[in-house]
């Protein structure tokens, strides 16, 4: 969902080098999150919180509970994962699902709260955009293109202004700001992260 700033807040201040001086424009990605949202620890049971478990259907197959087993421990060699903040959710439920693998925050970002607004120390222009992520309760999603199943716009937005060179920053750089370096570069864009306005968890 993309949605044309057309109001300024009071308040705010300009990001390092005054992005309208240097940008033709500006686009904000939101967390969106469901109150249920897989990725927060209150959705899930008390086991979960840490160590890794299979949520939904309690009566998976062993076949299902295998291939969570190991799609954990590939995660956690290949990616590094921190195991204790991890879940396996096959999603959806049914004994073809595919198990994918979550890291469990605190709830964060709920929708038509103030968590899901940009902070005020953010300085906002009219004709800025926003893009909206994380809104599907069953999947996780860090890049502000969004994913297959809930595309945010930001792809198609960018290519009906010809839009070739995109500079990503924000929080954080080692998950939704890596997340969506990749996926605009999936998208034939080219782009840099610009370190000062970034930071790390």
């Amino acid at each position: 969902m993309v949605r044309s700033i057309s109001s300024e807040p009071t308040g705010g201040s300009e990001q390092h080098g005054d992005l309208e001086t240097w940008c033709d424009m500006v686009v904000f990605s939101l967390d969106w999150h469901p109150p249920d949202h897989v990725s927060f620890l209150s959705s899930h049971s008390e086991k979960c919180v840490h160590g890794v478990c299979v949520c939904g259907n309690a009566t998976l197959s062993a076949s299902v509970q295998q291939a969570a087993s190991a799609a954990v421990d590939e995660a956690t060699t290949s990616l590094g994962l921190d195991k204790d903040w991890t879940v396996v959710v096959p999603s959806p439920c049914s004994e073809n699902a595919e198990p994918s693998v979550v890291r469990l925050w605190p709830p964060h970002c709920v929708q038509n709260t103030p968590g899901s607004k940009l902070h005020s120390a953010i300085k906002v222009h009219i004709g800025d955009f926003a893009v909206f992520k994380g809104g599907n309760s069953s999947s996780e999603c860090f890049s502000a293109c969004g994913d297959d199943s809930m595309p945010t716009g930001l792809v198609q937005l960018l290519r009906s202004v010809g839009a070739e060179t995109v500079a990503v920053c924000g929080f954080c750089l080692d998950f939704c700001v890596a997340e969506s370096a990749i996926g605009l570069r999936a998208a034939g864009r080219k782009l840099f992260i610009t370190l000062l306005d970034t930071k790390t968890v």
